[in-house]
């Protein structure tokens, strides 16, 4: 929340420092360190998410097997997607080498943008890790855990406990 207020600022501050302040004409960089920010943020909070089993599923077909059935089905779905993830992971990590060899980075002040990746692969990381411990867990469940269909209200009561 922090972090989206500080980008919320900052792009205030750039929009109205263009507007009204031509000579400066905004925040140098600002373009391109919102859009690292951004992924950064997104990405961080993937796992997270999946921590709270807070990512959509669609379980209209899974729903009509038995229950064992269903937990079977679910593991063999999150490993594959964790070897997707470590795959994705994989990928940030081996194109930092060559981001810092070309100098690849903000356009005028040449911030450079290996950082960002290797935040985003570790994030990434974490997130193939979270939903393996996922797969494996559906895999070993002896009944099928529900989900839970709530209102606005109790979603956030929810993310507030």
């Amino acid at each position: 929340m922090v972090t989206m207020f500080f980008l919320m600022c900052f792009t205030t501050v750039d929009v109205l420092l263009r507007k009204f302040v031509p000579a400066i004409g905004g925040i140098t960089d600002s373009v391109d360190f919102t859009n690292y920010i951004l992924v950064v943020l997104i990405f961080c909070g993937f796992a997270y998410l999946e921590t709270q089993h807070g990512h959509i599923r669609v379980d209209v077909l899974v729903i009509l097997f038995p229950k064992k059935m269903q937990n079977v089905l679910e593991g063999v779905m999150m490993v594959i997607a964790a070897v997707v993830l470590f795959l994705a992971a994989y990928a940030f990590f081996s194109t930092i080498a060559s981001t810092i060899a070309s100098h690849k980075g903000t356009t005028v002040m040449h911030f450079p943008q290996w950082p960002f990746e290797l935040v985003a692969g570790i994030a990434i990381l974490f997130y193939g890790i979270t939903v393996l411990f996922h797969g494996i867990e559906a895999l070993v469940r002896k009944e099928v855990v529900e989900p839970v269909d709530c209102g606005p209200e109790e979603a956030e009561e929810a993310l507030a406990n």
